[in-house]
């Protein structure tokens, strides 16, 4: 009588295999038949966005608070918006254009004396 334990069924390590191979293989013809970049941004839109106004706003409070008037007056920043929009300015320009302020929900505030032109 030989011992066939291991030689019953599909060994588990082979079931794994073929479904990651199978979902890779779905993900190569998604990709190419819709475009790289919309499966990418199916992907990874389910995270919440690319929003960096937190971010953006966070190193406009350290900038105002080390006095670094480059760094908050002058500097360009991109801030994205949830919505895939992204604007540019420094963060006084966000701080205190009326236009901008309303665009980001006035996310970055104004860093008083600052910014003061000669």
């Amino acid at each position: 009588m030989i011992n066939k334990r291991g030689a019953e069924g599909t060994p588990t390590g082979t079931i794994v295999v073929l479904i990651i191979g199978l979902v890779v293989l779905v993900l190569i013809i998604v990709g190419f038949s819709m475009g790289w970049n919309n499966l990418f941004s199916k992907i990874f839109g389910f995270g919440g966005g690319k929003s960096n106004v937190g971010s953006v706003s966070s190193n406009c409070v350290a900038s105002c608070q080390l006095n670094d008037q480059y760094s908050f007056c002058t500097e360009e920043r991109s801030v994205t918006l949830g919505n895939g929009t992204t604007l540019k300015g420094s963060c006084n320009q966000f701080a205190t254009m009326d236009n901008l302020k309303s665009q980001i929900g006035g996310a970055i505030k104004e860093c008083p004396g600052l910014c003061i032109q000669p």
